[in-house]
Parts: structure tokens; C-alpha cells; sequence
């Protein structure tokens, strides 16, 4: 996949490749399936299709191995503070399958 336009705007669009899927487009972007049926009203994930992915949105993260509050807010583009008082964390200690909520403080980094 391959991102062709990206303004000030809330979305960036993107022209998928041959070997792309769902699958492909969420482990990227890390956004859920209702993220791109929402804002696409018909994906059928053929190569060339563009689809249009919102920068700006709510999620729920999963940590990872080697994860840290450092590392998740730069993915996302936001602050440790502004996760720890989204999610009412006391410590930065994370465990690996913890859910995290990411919300609309910050923007999608498009270099991961």
C-alpha cells in the first residue's frame, strides 16, 4: 500500500497494492475494520483501489513485548501524560496485553 495524498484534512488516502487485505491495512495503520468501513462505503481491497483512512480517531491499543508508554505515545503521536490520564494510570509500568485507549488527542504517524 501506498499513501498518495495527505493534507491538513483528517484523512490520508491510500492506493492498495496486489497483496494487500485487511489484515495488511490494520497491522499499518493499527485501526479497527469499522475505522475503514466507515469511512469507505464499498472495499473490495483490489490492487489500485484507493481507500481513505481518518488520521484522527479513537482506538484501543494492545501492549506489546518490549512496549513502554514512551514508545506507544510516539506511535500515535501524543503524550505519555496524556495516556496515562486517559487510562488512569498510577505507574508506567505496562503488561504485555494490557488494553490502552488512545483517543483523539492525537494524530496517526504515517513513517511506522
Amino acid at each position: 500500500m501506498e499513501i498518495i495524498k495527505c493534507d491538513d484534512g483528517d484523512f490520508v488516502w491510500v492506493q492498495l497494492n496486489k497483496n494487500d487485505n485487511l489484515n495488511t491495512i490494520l497491522n499499518k495503520f493499527s485501526i479497527s475494520a469499522n475505522a475503514i468501513v466507515r469511512n469507505n462505503s464499498s472495499v473490495d481491497f483490489y490492487e489500485g483501489e484507493v481507500i481513505k483512512i481518518m488520521k484522527k480517531y479513537n482506538i484501543l491499543h494492545v501492549v506489546k513485548p518490549m512496549e513502554t508508554l514512551e514508545t506507544i505515545a510516539n506511535k500515535y503521536n501524543t503524550t505519555i501524560e496524556n495516556l496515562a490520564k486517559q487510562n488512569a494510570l498510577t505507574s508506567k509500568r505496562l503488561f504485555i496485553g494490557q488494553t490502552l485507549i488512545v483517543n483523539n488527542s492525537g494524530y496517526l504517524k504515517l513513517d511506522n
